[in-house]
């Protein structure tokens, strides 16, 4: 043992064991990995829970979780992105993917026809989510209605209905004709569906004409279950274990906008459930400051209020070094004899190791024998 540690330690101070035994040079290099290299967990806001088979249609059909019906001729299908898919030219229309799908009314476009498009029975969530474009032509601003229905999985009743405004397009050309794209794009929408959270629903997309003989489409793509949640900043991301910091949770929808309308209070905790406090939120955001963690390595902070949740990490590292603390135990020995215990795992003779620690336990990175 080196004149360092045995002029700070006597030999039979002794101390428990620690759960690890490590020979001195891998201690060196494990020790100091733990401590400086452990990656920063990333920021988690709101969470797609992905119960809607075929939300992106990308099966280039409406087979798999969807069900197309209608009133008076209206019907839905899948659409290929490049595809001629209305009395317009759709052939550069941009789709979030390969394929959508279209609810429309039927060609001749009588007021009454209405084509529906229904998903499979799934689990609530918290909300439905769902991208929408629609078709106009002569610049008409409401083309088409198109609504948005909640249904009993069981009987197929509503229990809420609600007219939705996607992004409109104008379509100035006639047949398919590979025009230059129309200017527009998928608008995002959230379907509130807390009130039946844990059910079984299904979500039901509807479209009809406002002008007789215009049979208007309405696209409908990346329809997910979604909980909001919350995002996380901390004041100091690799703070040192026992420094005080401060951490802002900001409440977001199911796209990851501030929440402003929420107004809930914010618990927080570390990775392993210990309180870090708590904070009322004002127009979605609060902070909670004075958080302290003590265990050094890559540490993860968790906001919850109910379902809603988020998460963020830091990397702690050791604080300054205050004890040495034996990892292999010296031995009783002959005076003038090299003090050589045996590992009692490999059964071979092994080096007396020291860490060099914190007060709070975490090894410095430093050791000696």
């Amino acid at each position: 043992m080196s004149r360092r540690a045995a002029t700070s330690v006597p030999y039979f101070s002794r101390r428990p064991v620690r759960r690890r035994r490590l020979a001195l040079a891998s201690t060196m290099a494990l020790v100091f990995s733990f401590v400086q290299v452990l990656a920063v967990v990333g920021a988690s806001p709101a969470s797609a829970t992905n119960n809607i088979v075929n939300g992106d249609f990308e099966t280039g059909s409406l087979t798999s979780g969807w069900t197309s019906s209608g009133d008076n001729g209206g019907y839905a299908s899948a659409v290929a992105e490049g595809g001629c898919f209305s009395a317009y030219d759709t052939h550069n229309l941009v789709l979030p993917g390969a394929y959508s799908g279209r609810v429309r009314p039927s060609g001749p476009a009588p007021l009454n026809s209405v084509g529906k498009l229904t998903s499979d029975a799934f689990t609530a969530s918290s909300s439905v989510t769902f991208r929408a474009e629609g078709e106009t032509s002569g610049h008409r601003a409401d083309p088409s209605v198109f609504t948005v229905n909640i249904l009993d999985a069981s009987t197929n009743l509503p229990l809420s209905s609600t007219v939705v405004t996607p992004t409109i397009v104008n379509m100035p050309y006639v047949g398919c004709t590979n025009a230059l794209a129309p200017a527009g794009g998928f608008s995002a929408h959230t379907i509130d569906t807390s009130a039946w959270r844990g059910s079984q629903i299904k979500v039901q997309f509807t479209d009809h004409t406002n002008y007789a003989g215009s049979g208007y489409f309405t696209l409908v793509d990346d329809v997910t279950t979604q909980e909001p949640g919350f995002t996380l900043s901390a004041s100091n991301p690799t703070p040192t274990a026992g420094q005080p910091f401060s951490v802002t949770a900001t409440a977001v929808d199911a796209f990851g906008a501030t929440d402003t309308g929420y107004t809930g209070t914010v618990q927080l905790t570390d990775d392993s459930n210990a309180s870090l406090g708590s904070c009322p939120a004002v127009a979605g955001t609060c902070s909670v400051t004075g958080v302290t963690l003590t265990a050094a390595g890559a540490r993860s902070i968790i906001a919850t209020d109910g379902a809603r949740t988020g998460s963020t990490g830091v990397t702690v590292s050791a604080a300054a070094a205050t004890q040495l603390v034996f990892d292999q135990q010296p031995i009783d020995a002959i005076a003038g004899q090299p003090i050589t215990p045996v590992d009692p795992e490999t059964h071979l003779h092994t080096a007396v190791t020291v860490l060099i620690e914190d007060q709070y336990g975490n090894p410095t990175g430093n050791t000696d024998a």
